[in-house]
């Protein structure tokens, strides 16, 4: 999917930001000065607003992502999708958001259960981690 490239972008960004501010920091004089159209660029750079946004999108985004490249192999399982949504909505409680957690929640009311429990009961990568009694974590940890 297109996001999946789109927070590969910006994670790429944001692996460049000290680059970024080097290059503005001892160069902005002399580039500007030449090509006129920097000057623009050189101000989103500097801007603390710009990265520490495009750290939100980053963090917010990673769940759909995880998502997207978990289930979409064709060795995806029905415990895959149960991860994914449980791990989503632990990423969204930790961001504060209210709203994506309850759209989850009203979708996992209508969702069979007993399936996904069985599905992931029976898949030998979370057994242990879900049900032996010397697990310190859980699946979804």
């Amino acid at each position: 999917p297109r996001f999946t490239s789109s927070w590969a972008m910006v994670s790429s960004i944001l692996r460049s930001e000290l680059a970024f501010r080097e290059l503005s920091a001892t160069c902005r004089e002399e580039i500007a000065r030449e090509f006129s159209s920097v000057r623009e660029a050189f101000q989103i750079v500097t801007d603390e607003n710009f990265w520490s946004d495009l750290r939100v999108y980053e963090c917010v985004m990673m769940p759909f992502v995880e998502t997207a490249l978990t289930l979409q192999g064709y060795r995806a399982t029905l415990s895959d999708a149960l991860y994914v949504k449980g791990r989503t909505y632990q990423v969204f409680e930790l961001l504060g958001l209210t709203r994506a957690c309850d759209i989850l929640e009203a979708r996992w009311v209508h969702l069979e259960h007993p399936l996904f429990l069985c599905a992931l009961a029976l898949d030998p990568r979370y057994w242990e981690a879900c049900f032996s009694t010397t697990s310190e974590k859980g699946v979804l940890s």
